[in-house]
């Protein structure tokens, strides 16, 4: 990580779902807090901390201090180093938090699904299929 850099975003590449929001987060990084990881860049799989099936099941980061984040907790976080403040906060309120833990459950394995409406290459040869 750069010394800009707060947080780590690992994120799948092949998949146009992912690859959307992550335009669109990198258009709002204003301070560059965000390093943006591809987990299908051969450097990283290199080094990678996990294997890449538990990385295509869910979101992961890295913050700071090495600590890694999963799920909604990932989203809490970038949210908030861009300034949606207002999408962030819903992911920690205690009556909002289980709530949005299974949308987003839902929506991590419904993802290579849905990307298969897409025009995306890699999710027509099956590489956006969580093994």
């Amino acid at each position: 990580m750069s010394n800009n850099n707060q947080f780590t975003l690992l994120f799948d590449g092949h998949c146009p779902l992912c690859s959307r929001e992550i335009n669109w987060l990198r258009s709002r990084d204003h301070n560059q807090s965000i390093k943006f990881q591809d987990i299908h860049d051969p450097v990283f799989k290199e080094q990678s901390p996990l294997p890449l099936d538990r990385l295509m099941a869910e979101i992961h980061g890295i913050d700071r201090d090495g600590r890694l984040l999963v799920g909604i907790d990932v989203f809490a976080v970038v949210y908030r180093l861009v300034g949606l403040n207002f999408l962030a906060a819903p992911l920690c309120w205690p009556l909002s938090r289980p709530l949005m833990k299974i949308l987003y459950w839902v929506f991590a394995h419904s993802r290579p699904l849905l990307s298969v409406f897409s025009n995306n290459k890699y999710c027509h040869d099956g590489n956006c299929k969580v093994r």
